[in-house]
Parts: C-alpha cells; structure tokens; sequence
C-alpha cells in the first residue's frame, strides 16, 4: 500500500514539472517578454523626433566607419564601447524588438550575445551591422533553441523562404522577408556578407537541440529596400 501511494506521488510531482516546464514556464517567459517588448514601445513613442534621429545617424556614422575595416568582424575594444551606447534608448541594453507571426515570437533584442544576455531575450551579435534598415548592411540576431523556461528561437527551423519577420528600432517598423534557410557549421562565416543594394538580416539559434553542433540561420530581405537610406550616400 505504501508501495502504491509513493508511486502515486512521484507521478503527480512528476505531472506537476511537466506541467509547469511546458506551460508556466513559457507563459511567464512569454508575459514578461510583451511587458519589456511593450515599455519600449511607450518609450520610443515620446521620445522626441529630433533625439530619434540623433540616435539614427549615430547608428550610420557608425556603420560608415566600419566601412573601412572591410567584411564584418569583430569589434576593436573602442568600437565596442562605442556599440553599447548606440540605440540604448533606455540604458537597459535593448536596442530594438523582433516579432515572427509564422513561429508566434516577440522578443526584446539586445546587445550582445552572450549567456546571460540570450536568457532575457534576442541577442544582436555585435560584428554585425546594427538593425537600423540602411541599404548595405547586414544584421544578425541570435535567441537560444529549447529553453525549459521560454520558448525563445525554438521554432526557428520551421521557417520557409517567403515568410515575413519585422524589427521594430524606436519606432519604426522594417518587414523582412525569408529569402534563404540553411544549416551552418558555428566557425563558417560565408553566409554573413553584405550585399550592396539590399538590407539584410539572419536570424541564428544553435542546432540540433541539446547537441548545438550546428547553427540554423534565416536570412530575411528588407522588403522595399528602397525606402531604406543608403549608407554609400552619407
């Protein structure tokens, strides 16, 4: 009897764990990613006009400088320096946000890719080019795949070229859409070059899960590049 009744409470321990991984969990992960997706929204909403643009062409005067340091690769001490205060609107590090109708993800982005900043949300990998839309530049934004506590870049792999993503940077909304899916080795950087006449952005997670010997990346194409401002005509 007291065999039976041990059994019976490991399994409800155990019902209740799997309860909370596949659905507490994500929920709040998911609750408390709109609540940080939301304030900076509101924050970018009265933000004036002119300090909008100020931070805008901080982000192009960057890019231009960069220019000359060839193919993207990683950041000089100082550059780096210089990278954290770009669009740190509000000083917490989220640069910009990214949603994926097709996948259900909204999430934060913020600089950098390291552990402890992918368990808050998207990372932008600072060797690549800020999100701010210019024709000739080319993002990477990177999330965690299979998080027992959100859901994150999870679903990544299940995108198909013509699906659409958008990135929201202050207040203004860039669509992209899938032009390229593919599977990488972590050391191949071929995939991440900058094309002249197009704004591109790659969305990165590790693969397959709980191996992460791999890296599946998306490549999206600003769609409607033209309304885009070319860096080549700063």
């Amino acid at each position: 009897m007291k065999s039976i009744t041990k059994i019976g409470l490991a399994l409800l321990c155990t019902s209740i764990l799997i309860f909370a991984v596949v659905i507490v969990f994500p929920y709040n992960s998911a609750l408390r990613h709109a609540t940080v997706v939301a304030s900076y929204q509101d924050t970018a909403g009265i933000l004036q006009e002119q300090e909008k643009q100020k931070m805008i062409q901080e982000c192009r005067q960057f890019h231009i400088e960069r220019r000359s340091d060839g193919d993207l690769q990683p950041l000089s001490s100082h550059q780096l320096k210089t990278y954290h205060t770009l669009l740190n609107m509000q000083g917490n590090g989220i640069m910009a946000c990214i949603e994926i109708p097709s996948i259900d993800v909204s999430l934060p982005i913020y600089h950098g890719d390291d552990d402890s900043t992918l368990r808050k949300g998207a990372g932008h990998c600072s060797w690549s080019d800020l999100p701010t839309g210019e024709i000739g530049t080319h993002s990477v934004i990177t999330a965690h795949n299979g998080m027992a506590e959100a859901k994150m870049f999870s679903d990544l792999p299940g995108m198909k070229p013509g699906d659409i993503f958008s990135i929201t940077v202050l207040d203004q909304k860039m669509d992209y859409r899938v032009i390229s899916t593919v599977t990488i080795k972590p050391d191949d950087m071929r995939l991440f070059t900058r094309s002249s006449d197009a704004t591109l952005c790659t969305l990165v997670t590790c693969v397959p899960f709980g191996i992460n010997s791999h890296r599946f990346c998306v490549t999206g194409i600003r769609i409607k590049p033209s309304v885009c401002t070319s860096i080549e005509n700063e």
